[in-house]
């Protein structure tokens, strides 16, 4: 019993340390009068903000007080449109260092992201530029308003390349379905494939067989005639009878 005490009374001590830390954006100072503000969003003018996308804001100052001013500091939140106190996202508290005389005028920049988390919706960003001058610090809220979390455009379109696959395959087939009839009533000639070579056969005439070889020996009674063999040629006369003697040669037929 005594412990469940203990831990309550620490729960609560928790609470109140952690309550009573101070936040930039809980208790603002109060604007300097003379100091006017204005901005601009430079990517995003239609405040459509896509979620998790970087955001420039641009915040000008115009000093008509009589003090120079030192801007120091930054810092934004995101809330729910409806009940401004109900907030989603602290943005980053970003230091500045710029000093406007009196009459003079500045401009800084300021970068958020709303967290990519956020569904596609309204919400309300509130931004807080903070400065000070040698008699106190102050700050100016130069943007609160209704802001739009859009969807991240994709480079490709999943759902719509399934709806132009059927029609690219619609298109295809109408467009084979003319180039046929096209060709089948000869307005679009085939396209060949290959070159038929064509072979024309020459009918020869009788007696024109061997025309082509006048002129040659294969045109002597058409072949080539073989030369007959002379016939051997007999000596008369013994060997002896014959030495010294001028050998008669008779040819026999």
């Amino acid at each position: 019993m005594k412990a469940s005490v203990l831990l309550l009374v620490a729960a609560a001590l928790c609470v109140a340390a952690v309550s009573g830390q101070s936040h930039p954006l809980s208790d603002l100072p109060a604007p300097l009068e003379g100091v006017e503000t204005v901005f601009w969003l430079p990517e995003y003018p239609e405040k459509q903000f896509p979620a998790g996308a970087l955001v420039e804001a641009v915040v000008g100052l115009h000093n008509n007080a009589n003090e120079r001013l030192n801007i120091t500091a930054i810092m934004g939140s995101l809330n729910n449109a409806q009940a401004f106190h109900q907030y989603y996202q602290n943005f980053t508290y970003q230091p500045q260092q710029a000093f406007v005389g009196p009459g003079e005028e500045a401009a800084v920049s300021y970068y958020f992201a709303p967290d990519e988390s956020f569904p596609p919706r309204e919400f309300q960003v509130a931004l807080t530029v903070f400065y000070n001058t040698p008699s106190g610090t102050y700050s100016s809220t130069f943007f609160n308003q209704t802001i739009d979390i859009v969807e991240v455009p994709s480079f490709i379109d999943i759902q719509g390349l399934f709806l132009l696959l059927p029609l690219l395959g619609l298109l295809a087939g109408a467009a084979y379905l003319v180039k046929s009839a096209l060709e089948r009533y000869g307005i679009l000639k085939p396209k060949k494939g290959t070159r038929k070579v064509e072979v024309k056969k020459r009918v020869v005439a009788a007696g024109e067989e061997n025309e082509w070889l006048k002129g040659t020996n294969f045109n002597q009674g058409g072949a080539k005639k073989v030369a007959k063999a002379k016939a051997p040629v007999k000596v008369e006369g013994s060997a002896a009878a014959l030495e010294g003697t001028p050998a008669v040669v008779k040819k026999t037929k």
